[in-house]
């Protein structure tokens, strides 16, 4: 995926078979299944303590859900993707870059907090198995993409 031009309201990205295919397996793992995650502070009321874990959680998987729609909704908007004489290019809105960066951080995330949390990715490199190759490589394009979104064209 490569940066080809930009102006204030887009920015346009020529991807190959292998790209595109890429960015919508990444991009179709939004959400990621969440880790379990420590709940709010336990130093309170019990009863509602747990009932603001549980607006917590619910509005996050709230906010998911909107967001996963909006993605599916964003990426089959006309012209999004186009493809003239075998050059496909990819559409995106500026004001849409970081709301991109952060689904693919969360997607990265989700990858790495399924491998356990490792301290350095080598430790999961070094005892792949499907399932965990599979969230490395998840993870590997997710960054790539991410890499391209912040890259400004001019290197």
């Amino acid at each position: 995926m490569k940066l080809i031009r930009q102006d204030k309201r887009y920015r346009y990205y020529r991807l190959s078979d292998q790209d595109l295919r890429l960015w919508l397996f990444a991009l179709g793992h939004y959400p990621f299944p969440c880790a379990k995650r420590p709940g709010i502070s336990r130093s309170g009321e019990g009863d509602s303590i747990e009932e603001a874990d549980e607006l917590l959680k619910s509005a996050l998987a709230a906010q998911r859900r909107k967001t996963k729609s909006d993605l599916r909704r964003w990426l089959r908007a006309p012209n999004r993707i186009t493809d003239a004489d075998g050059d496909i290019q990819l559409r995106i809105e500026q004001s849409r870059r970081e709301w991109l960066l952060q689904i693919l951080n969360d997607i990265r995330v989700g990858a790495w907090n399924q491998l356990g949390a490792p301290d350095q990715l080598e430790d999961a490199y070094q005892n792949l198995t499907a399932n965990s190759g599979r969230l490395v490589f998840l993870m590997e394009i997710a960054g790539m993409f991410q890499s391209a979104l912040l890259l400004d064209g001019d290197e």
